[in-house]
């Protein structure tokens, strides 16, 4: 090292001389060619080796031991290779991916009649099937070009051949086609759902499904039929909002405002972010506006919010805007399931109603958010008011009753209508809000029950002058940025002075 002495003159308010001693280490000289594991460098200060990773010294005839970064490099059913100290998956047949996480749908050659399979969904275990032309349906199974239906379908219909039998079928799919649903909900904007009842199945319900039909279950117990190609898998498994041996312990659990629940991930180390993250749960509310559930990493930084605003669904995310997650109000009274995961660098959303996958989101943020916290419930300024049940944190079952992180919490979901009968009178409109009820009433009524309302005056009686004043000892400045004033009026005077807001002394000839 050899000192060089460089001088600064700085001049503020008061004149200093600084002096900043700054050490460059000059190359040592090499011949080139004689760099073993390295490319030979020239510069104006000679020459020198810049070495390959694994390698140091002069002449880079140095090992360097590293550890194999394989060792931490997780390719699921992958092969690792380290290649010059970095780490490389290679993937088996049917896994696609960075880390093989992806399945590779189209490995089984799903579409038929030369259509072009395209993996798509967030783990890669769905497909989309581009038909040519002549051809449709889900696995381009529907041949348009041959049908024949000898022209007795209807205006909004069209002949189509599936499995080798002519139908008439309605070109588009709206809710008045769900035949045995339970309701009809929107995907999108473009896109309607049937929710298919028991025993039934298809886009509009109408494909008798009796995977459960000779399947008996115990108490606390549903069937569960999932269908495989040709064939169909029957099961019993706990109801929803149960779980145990026998299903008898109860998941579901009753928030109030003042309820709060905290969760502690233990598969964190501080200073990691790489932890893997998932987070399952159901809630039920009829609240348009409410907070759910909050994650923050163990520096307290939030990494992402679920709530709902005016009855939507909102993801809220550290660096990605609130967006929401389904274009529906989700403030009904009914369950809805959201799963989250972050891995691989991945986040994903994803809402069911029962079993149903309703929307899948993949979030615009590529990294791992490295939960420490997870908090439902009550958080600074905001609550949850509604039940949770079958909450799941990185596939771990969660007791929101007996954990020492609860507060105010009742086991079951306990709910009692508060509009029904309507508490309100005079035609005034109940607001439901879960354990309490807000009455909207209709002028010039006024709540808690609209029944009582102000006293009607008259001014200006016979042509005599009359007002009516207010006086308020709040600061001028505060009024102008916060006063709301309502009022109702019947007259059938054309011109007069109507409403004075300034100071307490004005002249009395205006009213």
């Amino acid at each position: 090292m050899l000192p060089q002495t460089k001088t600064f003159q700085f001049i503020p308010k008061y004149k200093y001389l600084l002096t900043v001693f700054i050490f460059v280490r000059k190359p040592r000289l090499v011949f080139s060619g004689s760099c073993l594991h390295g490319k030979c460098k020239f510069t104006s200060q000679g020459t020198f080796c810049e070495c390959e990773n694994g390698f140091k010294g002069i002449l880079c005839n140095e090992s360097v031991e590293h550890k194999d970064p394989c060792k931490v490099y997780n390719c699921n059913k992958g092969k690792c290779e380290n290649k010059s100290g970095v780490a490389t998956c290679v993937c088996p047949e049917g896994f696609i991916g960075e880390f093989c996480e992806n399945i590779d749908a189209c490995a089984s050659k799903p579409c038929r009649n030369g259509g072009q399979c395209s993996s798509i969904g967030i783990d890669g275990s769905e497909f989309i099937c581009l038909c040519a032309n002549g051809f449709s349906g889900l696995q381009c199974e529907v041949d348009e070009s041959r049908a024949d239906c000898g022209g007795g379908c209807a205006v909004d219909e069209i002949c189509l051949t599936i499995s080798g039998e002519q139908k008439c079928t309605k070109a588009t799919l709206s809710c008045d086609q769900c035949v045995n649903s339970l309701r009809c909900v929107e995907r999108d904007h473009s896109q309607l759902m049937c929710i298919c009842d028991s025993g039934w199945e298809g886009a509009k319900c109408d494909h008798p499904f009796e995977g459960c039909m000779n399947v008996t279950c115990a108490p606390n117990e549903v069937c569960h039929a999932e269908r495989n190609k040709a064939d169909v898998k029957a099961q019993c498994r706990c109801a929803p909002g149960r779980r145990g041996g026998n299903c008898s312990t109860t998941t579901a659990a009753t928030f109030k405002a003042n309820s709060f629940f905290l969760h502690q991930s233990g598969n964190l180390m501080i200073g990691s972010s790489l932890a893997p993250y998932s987070l399952k749960f159901s809630f039920r509310t009829a609240l348009r506006s409410t907070h759910i559930v909050t994650a923050e990493n163990i520096l307290n930084q939030m990494q992402f919010i679920v709530e709902l605003r005016d009855g939507l669904l909102y993801a809220n995310f550290s660096t990605v805007t609130a967006f929401p997650v389904v274009p529906f109000e989700l403030n009904d009274d009914r369950w809805y399931t959201v799963h989250i995961k972050n891995a691989y660098k991945r986040i994903s959303v994803e809402l069911y109603v029962d079993d149903f996958l309703v929307k899948s989101y993949l979030v615009d943020e590529k990294k791992n958010m490295g939960i420490f916290w997870t908090r439902f419930g009550k958080d600074r300024d905001v609550n949850f008011r509604g039940c949770l049940r079958d909450v799941e944190i990185n596939d771990e079952a969660i007791d929101l009753i007996n954990s020492r992180r609860s507060i105010a919490i009742k086991e079951g979901c306990h709910r009692e209508r508060q509009c029904s009968p309507n508490p309100c009178q005079n035609n005034g409109m109940c607001v439901d809000e879960w354990d309490a009820f807000v009455c909207d009433c209709i002028r010039p009524f006024l709540p808690p029950y609209c029944i009582q309302k102000l006293s009607e005056v008259t001014l200006g009686h016979d042509n005599i002058s009359s007002r009516i004043e207010f006086t308020t000892n709040i600061d001028a400045n505060l009024v102008k940025f916060d006063t709301d004033i309502s009022l109702l009026v019947r007259t059938n005077k054309r011109d007069g002075a109507l409403l004075y807001i300034g100071e307490k002394e004005v002249n009395a000839s205006l009213f």
